[in-house]
Order: C-alpha cells, then structure tokens, then sequence
C-alpha cells in the first residue's frame, strides 16, 4: 500500500505479558503493513496468532500474509454497526443507518 514510505511512529516498545508479545506504538496511524512489530523486534512470520488493531488499512499488506482475516467490532468510539448509535437529531430515515430508506426522485 506505501511500500518504502517511511513514518515517525513515536516512542515504540515490544513487551511481552502473561507470555502474550504485544507490539505498541505511541503514534496514531494505522497498522499498514508489519513495520510497526518489527519496529520492536517482533517477526509475525513467527507467529500463529497475530491480532492487529486498525481499521481497513491493514487489510493491505496482512491479506496476502495471512490464512484468514477475522474482523471484530469492539464497543468504543467507532463501529462498523451504526445501529448501536443513538442519533438525537436524525428527523427522516437515512441509508445506510436504515435499510428501508426510501428518497424521492429528483426533480427535472
């Protein structure tokens, strides 16, 4: 996706705890590629397991690494389920927050 671009991804630092490598970085940005685990050392070509949090992004790089791709939607600021929101202000039905929305043609 930006292969040879390089990012100031902040103070980073590989831990490991309760036997668990976990890869952080201080800088907000998405998971690109597996630079920001080998950054602090970590090969994810030596793992079995290898959770990634990142929006879409990552999909770039890990699709062609990885047997298989299992999305989630933990509660939080953001989620791909827009019904767990509650929209004060919303006075119509809208796509895609309903599936039957309807719109009227456009005037000519």
């Amino acid at each position: 996706m930006i292969q040879g671009m390089k990012f100031d991804v902040g103070p980073a630092v590989g831990l490991v705890i309760e036997g668990v490598d976990v890869s952080v970085i201080s800088g907000m940005m998405q998971a690109f590629d597996n630079g920001q685990m080998r950054v602090v050392g970590f090969d994810p070509r030596d793992y079995r397991i290898v959770v990634v949090k990142s929006a879409n992004h990552c999909r770039a790089w890990w699709t062609g690494v990885a047997s298989k791709i299992i999305d989630s939607d933990p509660p939080g600021i953001a989620s791909n389920d827009l019904s767990t929101f509650t929209f004060k202000k919303k006075t119509r039905k809208r796509y895609p927050l309903d599936a039957d929305a309807v719109y009227p043609e456009p005037v000519k």
